[in-house]
């Protein structure tokens, strides 16, 4: 376990200094040089689930969280002593999470104050008594995680409020990638990874929405897999 570690992405130094969002290309025509705004893959995946929601779903099922500013997403890095990959804080500045219906079974997408509460949690279970995880009978996670239940470098993204988390982990093992994400289901175990990055799995999720392998239950308010229904 590792605490008190301030992780880096992007290498050291000013040549590490992240491109502001949206990015900028250069292009040249006709002899003159003009900028192209270029729209980034978060940008494109929330903006397909948000169409989905709202031609799918009753509208007072879910509620898109307005962005969170820089300032509060500079906050929560403070108190999890983490940098957030740029894919995430862009995240949370175009969408502070969704209140409502969920990404079905991994849970609600969490807001920044429901992050830092879980990640406490976590936190304060692990200094009181711990994780009785693994157990000798417990299957191995993917390759990529490490075989622990929690550590600090896991910020919890989603929450299904039955014990499984999806999670951006920041402490992968070696054949892993740091900001992957992993889905914690309470009583297995974190042991499938979903994606090494967030703009790719709510990509996937989106268009797993778009090919029907999801269908809304009305009675529930909520997403079930079409394996499930």
């Amino acid at each position: 376990m590792r605490g008190n570690l301030h992780v880096r992405f992007l290498g050291e130094g000013a040549a590490a200094t992240p491109l502001p969002y949206p990015t900028m290309k250069t292009a040249t025509g006709w002899g003159v040089r003009y900028r192209c705004p270029m729209t980034s893959g978060i940008e494109k995946a929330w903006a397909r689930l948000r169409t989905w929601y709202e031609r799918n779903l009753p509208s007072h099922v879910f509620r898109f969280r307005p962005g969170a500013s820089r300032g509060e997403i500079d906050k929560v890095e403070r108190h999890l002593e983490v940098q957030l990959p740029e894919v995430v804080r862009e995240s949370y500045s175009i969408h502070d999470g969704i209140h409502g219906c969920g990404l079905s079974y991994f849970g609600y997408f969490s807001s920044l104050k429901d992050v830092v509460s879980n990640w406490d949690f976590f936190r304060d279970s692990e200094l009181k008594h711990g994780f009785d995880w693994p157990q000798p009978h417990d299957d191995d996670p993917d390759p990529a995680i490490k075989r622990v239940y929690w550590n600090r470098l896991r910020v919890p993204l989603t929450d299904n409020q039955n014990g499984n988390y999806v999670f951006l982990d920041l402490d992968p093992s070696e054949r892993g990638t740091i900001g992957q994400l992993i889905f914690l289901q309470r009583l297995q175990g974190p042991l499938e990874k979903l994606a090494d990055r967030l703009d790719l799995w709510l990509d996937r999720f989106a268009e797993d929405l778009e090919t029907g392998r999801y269908l809304y239950d009305a009675d529930a308010e909520s997403l079930i897999p079409e394996d499930q229904w």
